[in-house]
């Protein structure tokens, strides 16, 4: 006869429970990452139409495109960011 299992499946059932749980987390953080995605998309879209209106010499000033945080055109993924931050603490 096998001896019996360590646990006797109380092991598996805490995974699936914990996997249960988490299916709303990531259903969650793939709304919010793909609504991030949305806003910088239509952002960046936004103000590459209003740069191109302008003149060349007031485009060259700033950065004008998806950058980092710490470089002029990461303003806008900076307050997408803090946004989404405040949705999910208040809900």
């Amino acid at each position: 006869m096998a001896p019996p299992k360590s646990g006797n499946g109380c092991h598996e059932i805490a995974i699936l429970i914990f996997f249960y749980n988490n299916i709303k987390f990531m259903n969650h953080l793939c709304i919010l990452l793909s609504m991030r995605f949305l806003f910088l998309s239509l952002l960046e879209v936004y103000v590459k139409s209003q740069t191109m209106s302008r003149p060349e010499s007031v485009t060259k000033q700033g950065g004008n495109g998806r950058t980092g945080y710490g470089e002029p055109g990461g303003l806008y993924e900076a307050v997408v960011d803090l946004l989404l931050f405040n949705y999910v603490k208040g809900r």
